[in-house]
């Protein structure tokens, strides 16, 4: 399925994002925390050492998206500026796509052309 993403994405995705949910609070938590929204950073240092560890791989690049209960999704700003960020992303690896070393660009672009044949296929076939 990675191979299929990659394929689709040709000649490579930019950026990859992939979003958590940071554990949520009991009322008690609340409580001690004075009502203080606990910081990022503070969360970061104190989670599982799998999440470290992978936040480390990612060069410590993290955004936090903060949806509260009085909303149902992500205001303007925080949307605004989670783009913003990619943008300079992708900016500072001079527009370049992510370089996937693991395939080779013909095995990619092999696997789009049979991707695009198998979706092809499957549409003629909800058209009869």
């Amino acid at each position: 399925q990675v191979k299929d993403c990659l394929a689709l994405a040709l000649p490579g995705p930019h950026v990859f994002l992939l979003v958590l949910q940071v554990g949520r609070f009991t009322q008690g938590e609340s409580e001690m925390l004075g009502h203080k929204p606990l910081k990022i950073n503070d969360y970061v240092a104190g989670a599982h050492s799998a999440l470290q560890d992978f936040i480390r791989k990612c060069w410590s690049r993290f955004y936090v998206l903060n949806v509260n209960k009085s909303h149902s999704g992500l205001s303007y700003p925080q949307v605004k500026e989670l783009l913003s960020g990619i943008d300079k992303l992708v900016a500072s690896h001079g527009g370049q796509a992510y370089l996937v070393k693991r395939f080779s660009l013909q095995a990619l672009q092999e696997r789009n052309n049979v991707t695009a044949e198998r979706n092809e296929g499957a549409y003629l076939l909800r058209d009869n």
